[in-house]
């Protein structure tokens, strides 16, 4: 669920594509995007076991990230990415997320990863723009609570 280098790419020839691409979801045909459909799939059978292990994994993600930010910025993307995959169980474009996997905690996920990345100066812009789709897909269901 990493991105590839010819995502980076895209990203810093056409910024504007790439989010376009991302949050609109017209990326459907890359791996990364059947790779979130394969998890999404599987919390339809086994939420809480796919919730654990991917939540693990994580952990792994963000502990590398927070011990090298400028160098494994990819590693939470690919977290904050995996957490959309998980969490956002069903998604309009009105709406944004409409319902979540309640095994995920949206709210604490905000406040412990995301909302750190949109003030620090020294966020690499991939991972605020992956933090700013974190806020349209799942801030409704955060309200909600």
């Amino acid at each position: 669920m990493k991105l590839r280098e010819s995502d980076v790419e895209l990203f810093e020839d056409n910024p504007f594509q790439y989010i376009r691409a991302d949050v609109e979801g017209s990326d459907a045909e890359t791996r990364r995007r059947s790779a979130s459909d394969f998890v999404r799939a599987l919390c339809k059978v086994k939420e809480q076991s796919i919730s654990t292990i991917f939540s693990n994994y994580l952990g792994n993600l963000i502990g590398e990230y927070t011990k090298d930010p400028a160098n494994k910025w990819m590693d939470k993307e690919a977290a904050i990415y995996i957490v959309i995959s998980l969490a956002v169980k069903t998604k309009t474009e009105k709406h944004g997320a409409t319902t979540a996997n309640s095994f995920i905690n949206l709210s604490d996920f905000y406040q412990n990863q995301i909302k750190g990345e949109l003030t620090n100066p020294n966020c690499h812009p991939i991972v605020r723009s992956a933090a700013i789709k974190y806020i349209i897909l799942s801030g409704r269901l955060c309200r909600e609570k």
